[in-house]
């Protein structure tokens, strides 16, 4: 694939409540590999699995981007989360890895794959689903993290249940939330009832953030969309409550990278500066060649005068 071989020596991994996925582009090929992780899975465990895939290919990356569940200010220390083996993690922890490491959430990671199926989006929304729910901003090829980075933080939007008491809206479309409503009774009925009540606690979701960010792209990703019937009656959703011309040069779709998007996010997310602003170094290179082709035309110009103005006088 060509939005691979874009990310060609560069290590990816994302940290999941329920794994860790760990993957790396090598001469354009994509090498993956997925362990588990859950609350007994320790910080140390987790920097010593990553440096074992790391250093497995006795490779010289570009660069190591972990996604992961929770919150980064600066892309270098993990500020929060709900998981312990996170919690104080930093790029200084695998220093001794690679110089170029950087950290990213994993919706954020998510919009960013996004960006290699949809180049030309000025405005994609990842949307993961999975243990929870989160979104992922960016506008013209850029990440948009909000005021104070914390931007996407939708799954603690608050909606009223069946019952209508307030709650967490995540807690009612999440994967997990309902994988577990769905083993508690193994009623075929009743399980067609619950994808089709979170498919509309997820559409009334996104037909908020279609209203605000008026998305080209929504790019979906996580286990929780691989419910049967719930991606499209989701999307069905969308179509019936969305104003139609936010609709208009509009995709909802799901990613091609799954389940390793993440880790595609974050090999993106730390993919070398004049990778990610091709377009501008692209520009400066041919301006820069303008420019010498022109000082050149001005030198030869001035010899040539130069040396009519000699041959005058003499």
């Amino acid at each position: 694939m060509v939005e691979i071989r874009q990310l060609n020596n560069l290590c990816g991994i994302d940290v999941g409540c329920t794994n860790v996925k760990m993957a790396a582009v090598i001469d354009g090929n994509l090498v993956s590999r997925r362990i588990a992780s859950g609350d007994d899975f320790s910080r140390e465990s987790l920097i010593e699995e990553i440096s074992r895939f790391y250093e497995s290919f006795n490779y010289d990356f570009d660069g190591l981007g972990i996604a992961f569940s929770g919150c980064t200010v600066d892309g270098f220390a993990v500020c929060h989360t709900s998981l312990p083996c996170l919690e104080y993690l930093s790029a200084d922890d695998f220093k001794h890895l690679c110089s170029n490491v950087r950290l990213i959430n994993d919706s954020n990671a998510t919009a960013l794959a996004g960006t290699l199926e949809f180049p030309d989006a000025k405005v994609l929304l990842g949307i993961t689903n999975g243990t929870g729910i989160g979104c992922g901003v960016v506008i013209n090829g850029e990440l948009f993290a909000g005021g104070t980075g914390f931007a996407g933080e939708i799954y603690g939007n608050p909606v009223l249940d069946d019952a209508l008491n307030p709650t967490k809206v995540g807690k009612l479309c999440s994967g997990s939330k309902i994988l577990k409503r769905m083993t508690e009774d193994l009623d075929a009925e009743k399980n067609i009832r619950i994808i089709d009540s979170a498919s509309q606690y997820m559409g009334a979701t996104l037909v908020s953030l279609i209203h605000s960010f008026n998305p080209n792209v929504v790019y979906c990703s996580g286990g929780g969309f691989s419910f049967a019937g719930y991606f499209d009656l989701t999307k069905d959703f969308i179509e019936k409550h969305a104003y139609s011309r936010f609709l208009k040069d509009f995709t909802m779709t799901t990613s091609t990278f799954d389940p390793y998007s993440g880790c595609i996010g974050a090999m993106r997310f730390v993919r070398p500066w004049f990778w990610s602003h091709k377009r501008l170094v692209a520009t400066f290179f041919a301006t820069s060649l303008f420019l010498i082709f022109f000082l050149i035309l001005l030198l030869l110009r001035f010899h040539h005068l130069i040396m009519f103005d000699i041959l005058i006088f003499v």
